[in-house]
């Protein structure tokens, strides 16, 4: 096993300068849109965006 250690980079980012992959089969309703705004209001951001930062595109977490 290796013993790699990668350390993520947190920074902030407009919503504006992300990408969204166009391989991501996940479609939010409505109903679940309003359920995740609500969450998000009352909980904050418990879990964070994986984008790539050569090219801002999220590849985890479309929906957070």
């Amino acid at each position: 096993m290796s013993n790699l250690r990668i350390q993520p980079e947190i920074k902030e980012m407009r919503i504006a300068d992300l990408v969204p992959a166009p391989y991501n089969p996940r479609k939010i309703t409505d109903q679940a849109y309003a359920g995740l705004r609500e969450s998000l209001q009352k909980f904050g951001l418990v879990d964070l965006l994986v984008v790539n930062k050569r090219n801002n595109r999220i590849i985890g977490g479309h929906q957070r």
